[in-house]
């Protein structure tokens, strides 16, 4: 190369030059701290590699822990000198996936400079790979699944003419412990995404592992999420002629709201083999006895004790709807209402698509 005809800037030619065509670069001996940090920071292959790996990191770990985005919070906890999820987490666990070759002999001091510098590069930068935007389009997707699952849970009820649960049920882990269980299984599974994880926490070893799958903040995040648009969805469900026929509409659509005391149906999700992998001959349910906080759910096999949990269940559900409904009621006369006027504004009229849109979020709004 040209730069032999200057001995005594080969070296630093030669790292430049590396640095530039992406090849990772001769490693030195020497230990001094800027150097080592100078030198991983221009290794472009290097950096980048990591700034992706954090990328990752922030959809896979980082957003089922805050969720949220603090951005205007004096206790953002994404602040890199004071955010716990920075303090807590990331310079915790972010080491062992740092892959730029001029850290592998870093000082722990070096390595959390390292670490706080692409930190704040991925918080700074525009568009992609920017920890906000990641966590927002995690949240994106999140709300997507948990609509696509909650149309299939709604569209079995009404096939099989089996009411619309009541969302609270889905809460009761202590009381309602099955349903508990279809709330994990269909909705929070959903909002996670990550199916083979799911499989072998409930498959492996019998289901009885110590595998952890979520964090109590995302599980108060599904809930929200599930009961603040559990309306909406409906309606949009619902105003779609193409997914719910007329007759269907008319006369299998009902809600766990709109019974009268004593008047529930036997047959509820609960029991429903599209919506529920529960074995319908056994129950689990919460020990309260229970100090081992991993091991809170039991399972009764035993037929007396499967029946007298049922039979709990049951009253515990319809004491719940005695408590709610009342309050539910305006929202489903005025669910129906307009479900119904924009079904017929759909099989009567020639309006485009995009007027049916506009009409549609008009309602929603109203």
């Amino acid at each position: 190369g040209h730069y032999l005809a200057f001995p005594q800037h080969n070296k630093q030619l030669h790292m430049m030059i590396s640095q530039n065509n992406a090849l990772p670069a001769p490693e030195e001996d020497t230990r001094d701290a800027t150097n080592t940090l100078v030198r991983a920071k221009t290794y472009r292959h290097g950096w980048n590699s990591d700034l992706q790996a954090l990328s990752k990191f922030v959809k896979e770990q980082v957003f089922y822990v805050v969720v949220h985005d603090f951005k205007n919070e004096s206790d953002d906890p994404l602040d890199v000198n004071r955010g716990a999820i920075c303090q807590n987490l990331y310079l915790k666990r972010f080491p062992s996936k740092v892959t730029n070759v001029h850290m592998k002999k870093a000082t722990k001091e070096e390595m959390t400079v390292y670490l706080k510098d692409l930190w704040t590069t991925a918080l700074n930068t525009k568009g992609k790979g920017n920890i906000r935007r990641e966590l927002s389009s995690e949240k994106s997707a999140v709300y997507s699944a948990l609509n696509e699952v909650f149309r299939k849970l709604v569209l079995n009820c009404i096939e099989r003419s089996i009411p619309i649960p009541a969302y609270e049920s889905f809460f009761e882990k202590k009381t309602l412990s099955r349903r508990y269980f279809i709330f994990f299984d269909m909705l929070y599974q959903a909002a996670r995404h990550n199916k083979q994880l799911w499989k072998v926490v409930t498959t492996l070893n019998g289901g009885d592992n110590q595998v952890p799958y979520g964090s109590c903040i995302f599980e108060a995040h599904v809930m929200t999420t599930l009961q603040e648009n559990y309306y909406k969805w409906l309606f949009l469900l619902l105003s779609d002629v193409d997914e719910v026929k007329d007759e269907h509409f008319e006369s299998k659509f009902r809600m766990e709201y709109e019974y009268d005391d004593g008047d529930i149906p036997n047959d509820l999700i609960d029991y429903q083999e599209s919506n529920c992998r529960l074995n319908a001959d056994v129950e689990i349910y919460f020990d309260t006895d229970e100090t081992d906080m991993r091991r809170l759910f039991k399972v009764a096999t035993d037929k007396h004790e499967v029946e007298e949990q049922r039979r709990k269940e049951r009253e515990e559900l319809e004491e719940l709807l005695k408590t709610v409904k009342v309050r539910h009621q305006n929202m489903i006369d005025n669910l129906r209402e307009k479900v119904k006027y924009i079904r017929e504004i759909k099989s009567e009229t020639r309006l485009s698509d995009e007027d049916i849109k506009k009409l549609i979020s008009t309602e929603k709004s109203g």
